[in-house]
């Protein structure tokens, strides 16, 4: 008789590797090919079929010795030729998947660098790491003929030129002698804060070939901590002083670019640091801020008339409207008269706002946009007098003291007042 037998079983899976994931060329003559060797090993028993190499965005790098498919036996390996052929001075990088049958579909890593026999470029890529908006870092490229001739330069520039510019002006064509090098010098500014890396490149354009320079960099918001936004001294007697510490913080990414320090009036306040130039992330400063009352001349009844002020000026801004005029010699006290008539009406409103007086002998008088929308008249004019007649013992004086950056600049609000036991009858 006869029968069908059926026969079952299980065969071993075919298993590959490649010796080397990451694939690095010398640096390779333009024009020129490069070889690394990669090897395929089959550990299994059975053959497997390798389809293809495929590379992902590609024109630099290939498979030089091998047609394609081939089939590797079991228990063997197998070498290929991989080329990189550059055709500028510049960096270059790409992925590969070998293709095959195994189930296994190992990735390699390529990456290499084209040169030329004419010149040489100090780099072929910069990280500028992390900047803050509106900040900026230079560098500088150089550029050395290595030739025995004369290179023209057609043209250097940036691709997008957004966040990255060339600083250094040339006049195209540019010729740049045997032996000599060219100083370059380009700045990353971020325009605007963005979570992803910003990119460019710098392009090379010459008579006997080509370069490029990959620029990227991160950009960053500035934040400056002040461990106070407003400092009050409290009644201090003249002659004497107070000490207060403000604290300035880096609290962010990137580094911060201090352009100044300053105050806005002046004496009795004052500061001792006034060289905070860069503050790296993480990095803090003390800056004592001082208040030291000047000392108050007295009068002899009589002994000198007044002036008028001189100088008058009002500003507005989005919160408080400001007055300001030059300092009367001999002067105690100042009176603040308005009305809606240019020479009639007028009323006395000093109390409504604020008095302070600078070093660069300007008084002031503030009061803010809502009580003066409250208490000042629509058309408003403005009387104001200086007077000697004998005052309290405290005069009351404000400040700011401002910290300019790379950024908003940052404010603290000072006051003070100052205290004696004499009567005053001018103010020094």
């Amino acid at each position: 008789g006869s029968g069908t037998v059926a026969l079952a079983g299980k065969g071993a899976a075919p298993f590959i590797s490649i010796n080397e994931q990451n694939i690095v060329f010398d640096d390779t003559q333009i024009g020129v090919s490069g070889v690394k060797m990669l090897t395929i090993q089959n550990s299994s028993a059975l053959p497997v079929m390798v389809d293809t190499l495929v590379f992902a965005n590609n024109d630099i790098f290939a498979v030089g010795n091998i047609d394609f498919p081939f089939t590797i036996l079991g228990n063997s390996s197998k070498e290929i030729e991989l080329t990189i052929t550059p055709q500028k001075i510049a960096l270059y990088h790409t992925s590969a998947v070998l293709i095959n049958n195994s189930g296994l579909l190992p990735q390699i890593t390529l990456s290499g660098s084209g040169r030329s026999a004419s010149y040489n470029i100090s780099k072929l890529e910069n990280d500028f790491g992390s900047v803050s908006v509106e900040d900026e870092i230079e560098d500088t490229l150089r550029i050395s003929n290595t030739s025995l001739s004369s290179i023209i330069f057609d043209k250097i520039t940036m691709a997008k030129g957004i966040h990255f510019e060339i600083r250094t002006e040339l006049e195209y064509p540019y010729d740049l002698a045997s032996g000599q090098n060219l100083e370059l010098v380009y700045c990353y500014k971020p325009k605007f804060y963005s979570q992803k890396i910003l990119s460019d490149s710098l392009r090379i354009s010459a008579s006997t070939a080509s370069a490029e320079l990959i620029l990227s960099g991160k950009s960053e918001i500035v934040n400056l901590k002040l461990s106070a936004t407003e400092i009050d001294f409290g009644t201090v007697a003249i002659n004497d002083s107070s000490i207060v510490s403000l604290t300035v913080e880096n609290a962010g990414l990137a580094r911060i670019v201090v352009d100044e320090v300053l105050l806005q009036g002046g004496l009795p306040f004052d500061f001792d640091d006034k060289e905070i130039e860069i503050l790296l992330p993480g990095e803090s400063k003390v800056i004592d801020v001082k208040f030291k009352p000047k000392a108050i001349t007295l009068l002899a009844k009589g002994e000198k008339k007044l002036s008028a002020p001189a100088n008058p000026q009002i500003d507005v801004n989005e919160e408080r409207l400001l007055l300001s005029w030059d300092f009367v010699e001999n002067a105690t006290g100042y009176n603040i008269y308005t009305s809606d008539e240019s020479l009639t009406g007028f009323r006395d409103v000093g109390s409504k706002g604020d008095f302070s007086k600078s070093a660069g002998k300007r008084i002031y008088w503030s009061i803010p946009l809502g009580e003066a929308k409250q208490v000042l008249p629509d058309n408003m004019f403005f009387r104001i007098t200086a007077s000697n007649e004998t005052t309290g013992t405290s005069v009351q004086y404000n400040d700011i003291l401002k910290i300019r950056i790379n950024g908003p600049a940052k404010e603290v609000e000072l006051s003070g007042k100052s205290t004696s036991n004499k009567k005053q009858k001018a103010i020094d």
